[in-house]
């Protein structure tokens, strides 16, 4: 719409334009946040591509082992507890910028969203005393939604490979299976719908006030993971599909 009134063709004229302009564009934010945030992001992502190999997975059920020995409370020293929590935060950021940039498989890329949200737990539970009321929210609703995402990606998965390198665009064909799989991204984001919120909301109610750094960590992972979770979903669901007889879901939809 052009502004009500006409635009004066002087100093101040010229600022006020160049404010409407920048707020017709958003201030160039899309842009913006694009090249210094995801593209960063992005680039770390691919180098961090050593995440997917077999040597890590094997650290993954070493660290799960640990973790769940502390959590049995096992005699260990604050030092190799504090040692783990460090580790636990640091691998699920991790996880998570892998997940936001791997152009894999679909599943894969699940299951790093999801081994990023138990080392979350993992981390949040050394840090706190291993609260088993807490540990149980927690995982009965991150556990629950991976097994519901899991099954939806095999269901499509007998259709065509699911990589994450382009859109496939299965709302139109799989509505039902891709709404189901948006409740279980919600759900592995712990977004407020399952018990995983509340043992979230517990842990974060017993970290004392000297852990600012594991907080934000914490902040940090917990917008990471959300934008992984919507990126995938985004990448199986929305798009084009490979049958064009139909509408189409442009990306920018």
């Amino acid at each position: 719409m052009t502004p009500e009134h006409k635009i004066q063709n002087n100093f101040l004229g010229k600022i006020r334009s160049t404010f409407f302009i920048l707020g017709i564009k958003e201030w160039n934010m899309d842009s913006t946040m694009t090249r210094f945030v995801w593209q960063p992001l992005k680039s770390v992502g691919a180098w961090l591509r050593f995440l997917d190999r077999r040597f890590a997975a094997a650290g993954y059920g070493a660290l799960l082992f640990i973790g769940a020995s502390i959590a049995a409370g096992a005699e260990v020293s604050h030092m190799a507890v504090e040692g783990f929590v460090w580790v636990s935060a640091i691998l699920s950021i991790l996880l998570f910028v892998r997940a936001y940039a791997t152009k894999g498989t679909a599943l894969s890329g699940w299951t790093q969203i999801f081994l990023g949200q138990v080392f979350v737990g993992l981390f949040l539970s050394g840090l706190t005393g291993a609260d088993p009321q807490a540990m149980a929210f927690y995982f009965a609703g991150i556990v629950t939604a991976y097994v519901v995402g899991f099954l939806c990606l095999r269901s499509l998965d007998r259709a065509s490979s699911l990589n994450l390198m382009e859109y496939h665009g299965y709302m139109h064909q799989y509505a039902t299976l891709g709404n189901i799989f948006f409740i279980a991204s919600l759900a592995m984001m712990v977004f407020p719908i399952t018990p995983s919120f509340i043992g979230e909301e517990m842990f974060l109610t017993s970290i004392h006030t000297d852990h600012v750094a594991f907080v934000a960590i914490f902040a940090i992972g917990y917008v990471l993971s959300g934008v992984s979770a919507m990126r995938l979903f985004s990448k199986v669901f929305f798009g084009p599909h490979k049958k064009t007889h139909h509408e189409i879901a442009y990306r920018s939809s």
